[in-house]
């Protein structure tokens, strides 16, 4: 008996002023619900976007280093084994604040990495899910992005940005994410093109 099954992601995007940080805490919640309710298995936050703040300024704020930890503790609680979320930015690692990458589900941290532009693997119900901590440097600049091997042993790849979401950044990951997908596909191809070339 074949049994297929598929990951269901939603991607939420936090907007919030830091001196009303029960905002944040409130959409945190509430998109969480959301996600449990439609039976999502991915929640995604890319960005908690603080509005009219200068980002590299909050991590030598200490009311604001309280606040995050604070907001994670807060998800991890309502994190169940049915939701995995995953965190794009201001995250918590080794006991400090990073720009990294964290993955909780069923109250606890499933990982958390700072590699960037390294794809990070993971398995959720039977899948295998990578995440990857994208440098805007590399989409700005045109970089040549190394492809890794990974890449062609997961199902699904998450890629939580640092910045939240403009349309000039769109089109520059879309150019990234075609790159990254006809790699992949012709990796798989391959193995088959050469068997057909052999018979």
């Amino acid at each position: 008996m074949l049994i297929i099954y598929f990951v269901k992601i939603c991607v939420a995007q936090i907007k919030c002023r830091i001196f009303r940080f029960n905002e944040i805490l409130n959409e945190l919640k509430v998109n969480c619900e959301y996600a449990i309710q439609n039976k999502v298995d991915i929640l995604v936050f890319p960005f908690i976007f603080i509005e009219g703040i200068e980002y590299e300024n909050l991590f030598y704020r200490p009311e604001y280093v309280k606040k995050i930890l604070y907001c994670i503790d807060f998800i991890k609680g309502q994190v169940d084994a049915g939701l995995c979320v995953v965190f794009g930015h201001y995250n918590f690692y080794d006991g400090k604040l990073f720009d990294c990458i964290s993955v909780v589900s069923d109250h606890q941290y499933i990982l958390t990495t700072r590699e960037v532009n390294v794809p990070v693997l993971f398995s959720y119900k039977g899948q295998s899910i990578a995440v990857l901590n994208l440098d805007d440097e590399l989409l700005f600049h045109k970089s040549q992005y190394k492809f890794h091997d990974s890449f062609s042993k997961i199902d699904y790849l998450v890629i939580p940005s640092k910045s939240y979401f403009t349309c000039e950044k769109n089109n520059l990951r879309l150019e990234f994410f075609k790159d990254v997908a006809i790699k992949i596909i012709w990796k798989l191809l391959m193995p088959i093109y050469m068997a057909f070339m052999i018979l």
